[in-house]
């Protein structure tokens, strides 16, 4: 999180109880400002217009970099210097 007064209001918002909650919309924007995304992604989310269709989007930004980091993981360390 960039800075400590964000990281509390997440963590408020998360807090309130069922029903009460946090509007869609405003998790998304959350989650989306929480993670590292690049300028394209981040372009994307801001061209989709209705909710739920950013909500897709971002999850596919999230699955997408799952896979890749799974395969970063799988993959053998290559040749390293002795020095």
């Amino acid at each position: 999180m960039r800075d400590e007064s964000r990281r509390e209001l997440v963590l408020h918002l998360l807090r309130q109880p069922p029903g009460e909650g946090v509007p869609l919309g405003t998790l998304v924007d959350l989650a989306a400002d929480l993670l590292h995304l690049g300028v394209q992604d981040r372009q994307r989310l801001l061209e989709e217009g209705p909710v739920d269709a950013r909500a897709r989007r971002l999850h596919e930004v999230v699955a997408a970099r799952a896979h890749e980091l799974e395969g970063l993981r799988r993959r053998p360390p290559g040749d390293f210097s002795r020095n």
